[in-house]
């Protein structure tokens, strides 16, 4: 894939924990240059970062200050917006990584980048792994009438469901040109909402808890069979091929809104 030689990198939210991996993964990075980084809190220092980097209060002094090629953000949803037309004022590309982005923000991201010919990725998971799970559940869900969504993660994560179920659960309905899957009720219900929240049939349970990283479960059954499809994050470094894929690819896809890392791994696979 055609890359943008020495690509300058900002990040927004790099003290947070995929931020701080994200700056190291950066400044490794022969074809990228580290060149600003920003957060909502400064308390921590970046004692990884390189030399060139520099920690600022606000996104308008960091890209006032070095002219990045690439916005990358991974910090809360309210942010998402006000960071990426700030970035389009800039002139640079954006890619985000926050969860739980709303049907509503995903449209006027895309309006951000048709208005402003800059190229906008947003990645419900930048994991490898997660992405072709989510290819597999697509095929797989063409083929069974019943499924379920099991997603867990560790206790300190904001939104439920994460956005890769949700993501997972979308596409698997795409696949099927819209049918929804089987969802049976519970006759009784002893605890309320004890079937999980749902999309088009495919019911969704997260959880919640300390020990856990980031993990899901897609399980598809049928007449006298089940299929069990799961991926499991062990390292948030897990994350940084994918997002270093989007930097470097952002650029060719100006004007646009891409979403979902699979529209990079598998070029059909338009994205929005």
């Amino acid at each position: 894939m055609a890359t943008r030689p020495g690509i300058t990198v900002a990040v927004h939210g790099a003290t947070g924990r995929m931020g701080r991996v994200l700056v190291n993964a950066v400044d490794r990075a022969d074809d990228l240059r580290l060149v600003a980084t920003a957060s909502r809190s400064t308390a921590i220092a970046l004692t990884e970062a390189g030399e060139d980097a520099r920690l600022h209060d606000t996104v308008e002094l960091m890209l006032a200050s070095e002219r990045p090629n690439v916005v990358v953000d991974f910090s809360t949803r309210d942010a998402v917006l006000p960071l990426a037309r700030a970035a389009a004022r800039s002139g640079a590309d954006f890619v985000t990584g926050t969860s739980g982005l709303t049907p509503e923000i995903l449209h006027e991201l895309r309006d951000i980048a048709a208005d402003s010919n800059i190229g906008v990725m947003v990645g419900p998971n930048f994991s490898l792994g997660a992405v072709v799970l989510e290819r597999l559940a697509q095929e797989a869900g063409r083929h069974f009438a019943y499924a379920e969504i099991i997603e867990m993660h560790h206790a300190g994560k904001a939104d439920a469901p994460s956005g890769s179920a949700m993501a997972t659960a979308r596409g698997m309905l795409e696949a099927r040109d819209g049918e929804e899957f089987a969802n049976p009720a519970a006759q009784i219900e002893n605890l309320e909402n004890v079937r999980g929240g749902e999309i088009g049939g495919v019911a969704i349970h997260a959880v919640r808890m300390a020990g856990l990283m980031a993990h899901q479960q897609v399980l598809l059954g049928g007449p006298g069979e089940t299929l069990t499809l799961r991926h499991d994050v062990i390292d948030r470094e897990s994350y940084m091929l994918g997002v270093l894929l989007a930097i470097r690819e952002v650029g060719n896809r100006r004007g646009q809104l891409t979403y979902g890392l699979g529209a990079l791994l598998w070029p059909e696979q338009k994205g929005e």
